[in-house]
């Protein structure tokens, strides 16, 4: 999985941008942070997940969002923020397996961001944003209306799936939050992937960073 992304997003990408204007694209390495405590998926109605499986879920949440500290990615709580993360997760919550992709509009513009680790060894997280227009938000909420706000929660699985990645989609559109989480989205929702594809699409292209060189604070 992660090499498939890997491929995607290096076939994709570039690094535009020119002294004395706005930077349009910025790749960069920022480091791992240290796990936080924040509450994260604040607006996940639990309803929808069997009781039996209640407490292990909100466990499963709460090992998310330390997860996503470290990326120093914030709980989403503002429904006035149209904001939209794609998130996946690996079996084990390695940060190695995580992959974040999020797309937000600012007033007159639209920021697509790409998250995932450069190298382990030295905690090194590669960050790709790209500023566009907002018509690119409009396009955005046609794919999310199609694949994503009339979905459930949680979807089961009547088969086992020997597969450890979970993908989740979280955010704010309309002012209204919206939580999918799916366990091996490929088989249990492929579909979905229309979702991811826009994303990786919007991010264009992004050639290798020097970590080295490149590496900023949080």
């Amino acid at each position: 999985m992660r090499q498939l992304i890997l491929t995607i997003l290096f076939f994709f990408v570039g690094l535009i941008c020119s002294p004395g204007q706005n930077i349009l694209v910025d790749t960069y390495c920022i480091k791992l942070k240290r796990p936080a405590n924040d509450k994260y998926f604040v607006g996940v109605n639990l309803d929808s997940i069997p009781t039996e499986w209640r407490t292990l879920y909100e466990e499963g949440l709460r090992d998310w969002g330390k997860l996503l500290s470290r990326f120093n990615e914030e709980p989403l709580i503002n429904p006035d923020q149209e904001v939209f993360r794609s998130i996946t997760f690996g079996s084990f919550n390695n940060p190695k397996d995580v992959q974040i992709m999020r797309i937000e509009k600012w007033d007159n513009k639209v920021v697509v961001t790409i998250k995932l680790i450069e190298r382990l060894k030295d905690s090194t997280v590669m960050v790709h944003k790209k500023i566009l227009g907002t018509e690119v938000w409009g396009k955005f909420e046609e794919v999310a209306n199609k694949y994503v706000t009339s979905r459930p929660t949680y979807k089961s699985v009547k088969h086992v799936i020997h597969d450890g990645n979970t993908t989740v989609f979280e955010g704010y559109l309309s002012k209204r939050y919206h939580f999918l989480e799916r366990h091996a989205i490929s088989i249990t929702d492929p579909d979905l992937m229309e979702v991811n594809r826009f994303l990786f699409k919007s991010a264009g292209d992004i050639y290798g960073v020097n970590c080295k060189k490149d590496t900023r604070g949080n």
